[in-house]
């Protein structure tokens, strides 16, 4: 955070440039084929559906704005948070946590470093919108839009200083609440019966993503469930997508759960979120905030006798989820104790790389010596496709 500047370059925008200059080259290949097909009298139908992943590391710590977007920002009042630093023996437990093990006082976060950093951010949100903007401009070009369904979201938020915190590992609503957007252009939009745009107005999670893509590949009168092999936890988004709210099994229980059991919080840290109620859930002290009442989760009203039934409620509702916390502790330690034996004997002699390595065959990219006419094949590979090519 105290760092936070503007680049050139960096890690990040080498990754987040090779994502973006990758995924307009496949919608391209797309388009090619599709073209290939009408040049050759098969018609324009494509011969499978496509789903295009692009993931992008921005925006996210550390906070290093590209220089081109960072300059937009120039001469603009860039917010403080709007909750300013709680001090560390007036923070829930898992708050304390996180502020001994990422920030503990080490820095004097100065308003002059609060407001580089949220600038950072604020740049590399800027800098993602215009790769966003590339690919769709990519699917106008190669006339794929009409037929795309698009859909924008994050996999977390940022505290960005509210509070005094930083970075993720919390389920306050500016680190857990994510967007998530769908667009379809209208001749897509009718033929899915998504309508107009609308809000939905339930709580809904990642995880409802996978059966709402399975759902939308149905044909009328299926369950999407019967399309997968195995039973998900995840629940279909496409009958609120069409405003039918009522016969959505989301919208009807409006409860989402959210689980963390990574760094810095021994034996996990979970969350059941039932409408504007959010309950977390651990092996300390409960913490339930009333977002209607209290958007900012200042007051946490778990001992509140108001709130006695609704706690007990979420409580049970947790309890099933996450039956055995105790046990939980004990099989994160040991498979660790596990884990760091094998790292321990994976590091010595030859160390195997478990990475994705995606396959590039240079030889079939571009134009190559296949036998193929040069002429004829660079052709059909333009875009715009402009009919047969003249004769004579």
């Amino acid at each position: 955070v105290a760092e936070a500047d503007w680049v050139h370059s960096s890690m990040q925008l080498d990754f987040d440039e090779d994502v973006a200059f990758k995924v307009k080259r496949k919608l391209r290949e797309f388009a090619r084929r599709r073209t290939a097909r009408v040049h050759n009298g098969q018609g324009p139908v494509q011969e499978r559906p496509f789903f295009v992943h692009a993931s992008f590391t921005q925006p996210h710590d550390p906070y290093s704005g590209p220089q081109e977007f960072w300059d937009q920002y120039e001469d603009v009042e860039i917010d403080m948070p709007t909750i300013p630093f709680i001090p560390r023996d007036q923070r829930d437990h898992h708050s304390a946590r996180v502020y001994d093990c990422m920030d503990n006082g080490d820095f004097d976060m100065t308003e002059e470093r609060i407001r580089k950093a949220r600038r950072a951010y604020y740049s590399m949100m800027s800098y993602v919108d215009s790769k966003i903007a590339e690919m769709l401009a990519t699917l106008d070009q190669e006339g794929l839009r009409k037929d795309t369904l698009v859909i924008v979201l994050s996999d977390h938020g940022d505290m960005l200083g509210e509070r005094g915190m930083w970075f993720k590992e919390t389920f306050h609503e500016r680190a857990t609440r994510v967007p998530l957007f769908f667009h379809a252009e209208p001749e897509l939009a009718q033929r899915l019966g998504l309508g107009s745009p609308r809000e939905v107005p339930h709580n809904v999670s990642l995880i409802d993503l996978l059966p709402t893509f399975a759902d939308l590949m149905c044909a009328p009168g299926e369950d999407w469930r019967a399309m997968l092999p195995a039973e998900v936890e995840g629940r279909s988004l496409l009958a609120s997508l069409k405003g039918d709210f009522k016969s959505c099994e989301c919208a009807q229980q409006d409860t989402i759960y959210c689980e963390y059991t990574s760094e810095m919080i021994p034996g996990g840290w979970f969350m059941v979120k039932k409408g504007d109620l959010k309950y977390v859930y651990s092996q300390h002290a409960p913490l339930l905030f009333d977002l209607k009442a209290d958007p900012h989760e200042m007051v946490n009203v778990a001992d509140n006798a108001e709130y006695r039934e609704v706690a007990t409620s979420l409580r049970r509702l947790a309890e099933a989820k996450w039956p055995d916390l105790p046990g939980l502790n004990d099989r994160i330690l040991r498979s660790q104790r596990c884990r760091r034996m094998i790292h321990e004997a994976m590091m010595k002699g030859k160390r195997p790389a478990w990475d994705y390595q995606p396959m590039e065959d240079a030889s079939r990219q571009y134009i190559r010596n296949t036998g193929e006419s040069l002429q004829d094949l660079e052709y059909v590979c333009r875009a715009p496709y402009r009919g047969k090519r003249p004769e004579k």
